[in-house]
């Protein structure tokens, strides 16, 4: 039994390690679009791969690829092509391949009549921003997401930390402007109560004014830590008992 476990585990950590090599992608192998709701991190991943890849490649899905034409304006025959030509016919198939082998079939399936590079791109960020009144209210919903935000129970600093930054990084996907100050402001606002006191002392030092937010984000891991580190030193200190038997003995 205890050899199907550590099986099975094994197995959990493989296709664990898989899935996100995947959704990463790696130097040979571009991330993968397994869900519409992952594009924007799979858009910024994929740019970084294929500019790592070769930047004419990304030319091609920015700034999009017009094949030549004969004189009666046929497409040209690749055999007919100059040099110049057929290398940026090359570019291309190669742009789209990358770029349709990198989305899960049933998302590519809704896109297939987008075949160039370019239209496929365009066409996958059309799906996810929407036109502008569509961004404009999800820029909205973000902002108000950013102003009331705010620690949930018991959560941990290390847990609101972590949902801030994905808040933070939603705000960046959606094009949503927000000062350093604000962003500390946002944070020390959604911190418990217990934090009031230290959050006073780095305000009447003004060291808040001169931090961007990772500076801020690190003074509360350190306090945090002091907190901690005290703690155990008051509870391995001995009480009024422990010091009366030690001194009778």
């Amino acid at each position: 039994m205890e050899d199907l476990a550590l099986m099975a585990n094994k197995n959990h950590r493989i296709q664990t390690l898989l899935l996100t090599e995947t959704e990463t992608g790696n130097s040979n192998k571009a991330p993968k679009l397994l869900s519409l709701d992952d594009y924007p991190n799979w858009k910024y991943r994929f740019e970084i791969h294929n500019n790592g890849v070769d930047t004419n490649l990304w030319m091609m899905i920015e700034g999009g690829y017009l094949r030549p034409l004969n004189e009666d304006g046929t497409p040209m025959l690749v055999t007919r092509m100059t040099e110049p030509q057929r290398k940026l016919y090359d570019y291309e198939k190669k742009a789209y391949a990358i770029l349709s082998q990198s989305i899960a079939t049933d998302i590519f399936h809704q896109f297939r009549q987008f075949t160039s590079s370019k239209y496929l791109w365009d066409a996958l960020q059309q799906r996810y921003e929407g036109n502008d009144a569509l961004k404009n209210i999800k820029s909205k919903a973000l902002r108000k997401e950013f102003n009331s935000f705010m620690y949930v129970g018991n959560e941990s600093l290390d847990d609101l930390i972590a949902r801030f930054y994905h808040l933070l990084s939603e705000l960046f996907n959606h094009e949503v402007k927000t000062t350093t100050q604000e962003k500390i402001q946002c944070l020390a606002d959604a911190l418990p109560p217990k934090w009031e006191s230290f959050l006073m002392v780095l305000k009447q030092n003004e060291m808040m004014a001169h931090m961007d937010i990772n500076d801020f984000i690190q003074k509360l891991k350190e306090q945090e830590i002091e907190k901690k580190l005290e703690g155990k030193e008051s509870s391995s200190s001995p009480g009024p008992l422990t010091i009366l038997f030690y001194s009778n003995c």
